[in-house]
């Protein structure tokens, strides 16, 4: 099982794994394979979030945090809060939490496209605030370090990708049914079938290994145990 280190380097495994393409015609763009790859890793971090623990001193006024200027590396429109909390001596094993019900706190969008978390009041200098958020995967450009996708789910990210791939492969096929190249015709409708039953035979693979790994995950709302900050960091829950 190999790691996923750079887009580059990803985008060629997956071409490899491709194989022959009929046409030039049905060869996936630059583009098109930076939206592939960025679905699959949109679809991925929905079922396997990157979940992180943020914590800060509390506050006897404050209720509003702009949170991409509160938490660094907070993505606007795909990163958000899963759960809120107030704790004394957090991180020690006398620590106290206690937890926002989960109606009572909220991440809208403002105007300007920023996040913002509103809670329904402030803390207390006695305490601190924590937050766990879920982060959308990466897969960087450059530098392997800055990959997120963990190596045990590598390979179902790569199905995943193998997948958007073939299926976008199948939807170009369509697009060109009945058209000749060459002087020939070119069954584009059965290239287009052909490349369909591979996307389906990839999403059932990445979908066995996800599966497999920890099985399905609990709806927004479902309870929450607050021990300590590693314990809470994997719970698997998913906010608004």
């Amino acid at each position: 099982m190999a790691k996923i280190t750079i887009r580059g380097d990803f985008r060629d495994e997956l071409k490899t794994k491709l194989g022959l393409i009929e046409s030039e015609k049905l060869q996936p763009t630059q583009e098109a394979w930076e939206g592939i790859i960025d679905d699959s890793l949109d679809q991925y971090s929905h079922l396997r979030p990157d979940r992180k623990v943020f914590q800060q001193a509390g506050s006897a006024t404050a209720k509003r945090f702009v949170l991409d200027t509160v938490i660094t590396g907070w993505k606007n429109g795909t990163s958000r809060v899963v759960a809120v909390a107030s704790v004394i001596q957090p991180d020690t094993n006398d620590e106290v939490i206690e937890e926002f019900d989960y109606d009572d706190w909220s991440q809208r969008r403002a105007a300007d496209g920023k996040d913002i978390l509103f809670l329904p009041w402030a803390i207390g200098t006695t305490a601190t605030l924590r937050i766990i958020y879920d982060h959308p995967h990466q897969i960087d450009s450059t530098d392997a370090a800055l990959t997120t996708v963990p190596e045990a789910d590598s390979e179902a990210l790569k199905s995943l990708a193998l997948g958007k791939a073939c299926e976008w492969i199948a939807r170009s096929a369509s697009d060109l049914a009945n058209e000749s190249l060459g002087g020939d015709a070119v069954d584009y409708e059965a290239i287009g079938e052909r490349w369909a039953r591979r996307a389906k035979d990839a999403f059932n693979s990445a979908q066995e290994r996800l599966s497999a790994e920890s099985g399905s995950v609990p709806s927004a709302g479902a309870s929450t145990e607050w021990t300590t900050m590693s314990e809470l960091a994997r719970q698997p829950r998913i906010g608004h």
